[in-house]
């Protein structure tokens, strides 16, 4: 029913936004002409279609059978967007973000806190739209992830209709339009964009973006009205707030007063976009501050490439979702940064620049294209700088959501090229046709199943970097992500096995080390945590290696092979202060256990030699000396450390043993009543004794 509903008011929609371009005079069929300077004026016709003039109100009534149907093939893309995504509400939260943004951000579940959300960032992001969105989906649905699933796909359903509109804006031609909004709404390269939430904020600012370059075309076809431009401010500042990509909003401005043959260094065309570009410079620049602890060591990232190296990583993702887009294979969530990895770079990222060199050919050598391709490469290229990695970043360089709105760029010169073939009978025979057709179904289809099969990879994390992991098995980012899922889920064992998988990879790094030996030590697999320690003691000789290195044979009940270890924390490695306290105590109860009492009273003179004021000895100290008969060195400890640490439950309760031993009971009971006030239950056992 709800689909039924929505697909009317689609078609209502669109049949009044017809009947207004209609009442408008505004063109709606592709004058290819206008970019082929070779063909102006070859014949009448084609002079007669000149974009210089516009179509007469009566000739729009008699453009062929597109325009009838145009609102039904529109329902029916919105239509098959809806039915391809709906699996995805059966989808769950993905773990880390989505949990520190949605589901355990009490914030978002209630109205009253909107203020607050345009007065602080979130998980390093500011994003006041984006938030309140995530309050809508908790109103609705609370913690149901089908709920936020559900709002997504309708997001995106929204954007698959603005890009129509965008596209048939600047093509004036239906069934471009069509063919654009078609391949944006199957591609699977969208997937990452709506079925992960933390992935909502470039649903709405994508919205929003192309909401601001419907009005700013309104802008320049319709006399320049300062209602259109003062929409387009306010539809990129919702962008903004939903996401700070939105800053290359004034390229993408630029590129289309290009396309419409604006002088660009015009007074008027700079004054009009400057408060763009002031509004793009804050976005840009609380986005740096923002995220600028996932920033890497640059001294250790320049020291990892070469100079060649540093050129490929930074243009990569320009050509690499382009290469996506018509090779959408290995997409995956998330992609590796080569820096996660201690191999060097793939031959695949030396073949990517060669891309920008084919394009750069393309528009030099094609006359017929060159206005067109370039005003895509230009739209492109001024959405997809936010992408670029001009700071090494944590873990990743690219992502598929980086690609969403850049995407209108790709899919408006697919539209072109059918509609510039459509138009020039001589290339668009019946061979023609049907090559096309059936090109571009093959791709459409392909695009479906893999969008549908891609949907089910993020059900959870660990279908999600599973998925990942598959297809760079080289690379620990995936590795770790899955790590954590296992983790999040409770399965030690798999997070363990996960764990090894990165070690093999990051070998000199110790990190992957220290993260498998604490999993091995939490489930009890004291033998293996050896091993890695060992391993880790080799690559980083630290004092906390070696002090988790003592800890795991003390759990071994390996008493000299500690006490060894602790004696190269203290003599090699020269910790501080509290580390040699801690040390030495743990050295002094190892002795009292192996009965080595005077060792024991060593260690303590040795500590208290070099640090009178530590209190925390002269228990073990004053054990070793009652073991050894000499009570009252024994009791003068205790009495010592009760005064400086008045609330030692232990000491009190060791101090009234002696004193009944020794036959002072009075004294003992008054010693086992300040233990039980400190909440000894041994100290109400041995209270019995005073009755």
């Amino acid at each position: 029913m709800f689909l039924e509903y929505f697909t009317v008011d689609m078609t209502l929609l669109f049949q009044n936004f017809y009947v207004h371009l209609q009442k408008n005079k505004v063109v709606i069929y592709m004058k290819t002409n206008q970019y082929d300077k070779k063909h102006k004026n070859k014949t009448p016709k084609q002079k007669t279609q000149s974009s210089v003039k516009k179509i007469p109100v009566k000739q729009i009534e008699k453009i062929p059978p597109a325009n009838k149907y145009k609102n039904y093939v529109l329902a029916g893309v919105l239509l098959l967007t809806v039915c391809l995504y709906r699996d995805s509400l059966q989808n769950d939260f993905v773990k880390g973000d989505d949990y520190n943004i949605v589901v355990n951000n009490a914030d978002i579940r209630s109205f009253a806190n909107v203020p607050k959300f345009f007065t602080q960032p979130y998980h390093f992001m500011y994003c006041p739209v984006k938030m309140i969105s995530h309050t809508i989906d908790y109103a609705f649905s609370g913690e149901n992830p089908a709920g936020y699933h559900f709002f997504s796909i309708l997001y995106h359903v929204i954007n698959v209709a603005l890009v129509y509109i965008l596209v048939y804006l600047l093509l004036s031609n239906v069934w471009g339009a069509v063919i654009a909004a078609l391949l944006f709404a199957i591609h699977p390269i969208n997937v990452e964009t709506v079925c992960w939430l933390t992935g909502r904020g470039d649903l709405l600012y994508g919205g929003f973006y192309f909401g601001g370059l419907i009005a700013y075309i309104y802008y320049l076809t319709k006399g320049f009205r300062s209602k259109y431009i003062v929409i387009t401010f306010g539809l990129f500042v919702l962008s903004g707030l939903s996401k700070a990509s939105a800053f290359t909003f004034p390229l993408a401005l630029v590129a289309l007063d290009w396309y419409y043959r604006r002088k660009l260094f015009s007074r008027h065309i700079i004054l009009e976009k400057i408060p763009f570009f002031l509004g793009a410079l804050a976005l840009g620049l609380s986005s740096i501050v923002l995220r600028a602890d996932h920033i890497v060591s640059m001294e250790s990232y320049f020291s990892h490439y070469s100079g060649i190296d540093h050129f490929v990583i930074l243009i990569y993702p320009l050509t690499f979702y382009l290469a996506k887009f018509f090779v959408p294979f290995k997409l995956a969530f998330p992609y590796p940064h080569p820096f996660t990895s201690e191999l060097p770079l793939s031959w695949d990222y030396y073949l990517y620049p060669f891309i920008i060199v084919i394009l750069a050919v393309l528009i030099w050598r094609c006359t017929t294209i060159r206005r067109p391709l370039l005003f895509a490469v230009l739209f492109y290229f001024a959405m997809i700088v936010s992408a670029l990695r001009l700071t090494p970043m944590v873990g990743t360089i690219a992502a598929d959501r980086y690609f969403y709105v850049a995407m209108v760029a790709v899919v408006f010169f697919i539209g072109w090229a059918f509609v510039y073939l459509s138009e020039h009978k001589h290339l668009w025979n019946k061979r023609a046709c049907t090559t096309f057709l059936v090109v571009f179904a093959g791709f459409a289809i392909t695009m479906t199943v893999m969008t549908y099969e891609r949907i089910k990879v993020f059900k959870n994390a660990i279908t999600l970097f599973g998925d990942a992991h598959e297809k760079y098995p080289y690379h620990a980012t995936p590795l770790q992500e899955l790590m954590g899922g296992y983790l999040f889920i409770g399965d030690i064992a798999g997070a363990i096995k996960t764990s090894e998988k990165i070690t093999t990879i990051l070998t000199q790094n110790p990190e992957p080390l220290a993260t498998q030996f604490n999993l091995m030590v939490s489930a009890g697999r004291y033998t293996d945590a050896l091993q890695s320690i060992n391993r880790l003691v080799v690559l980083a000789p630290t004092v906390e290696s070696y002090w988790n290195k003592a800890h795991v044979h003390q759990l071994l009940n390996q008493p000299d092979s500690t006490i060894a270890t602790l004696n190269i924390i203290t003599e090699v490695l020269q910790p501080d202060r509290a580390v040699y306290i801690a040390v030495m105590n743990m050295k002094a109860e190892i002795y009292n256990n192996q009965q080595l009492f005077v060792e024991a009273v060593a260690t303590a003179d040795t500590l208290l030699a070099c640090y009178p004021d530590t209190y925390s000895i002269l228990m073990n100290r004053s054990e070793a000396l009652l073991s050894m008969g000499n009570t009252d060195a024994a009791l003068t400890d205790l009495n010592t450390l009760v005064k400086y640490e008045p609330t030692n439950m232990l000491a009190w309760l060791n101090a009234g043993k002696i004193y009944f031993q020794v036959g002072r009971l009075s004294d003992a009971c008054q010693y086992w009543e300040k233990a039980k006030s400190y909440g000894s239950t041994e100290a109400v056992e041995w209270l019995k004794n005073c009755r």
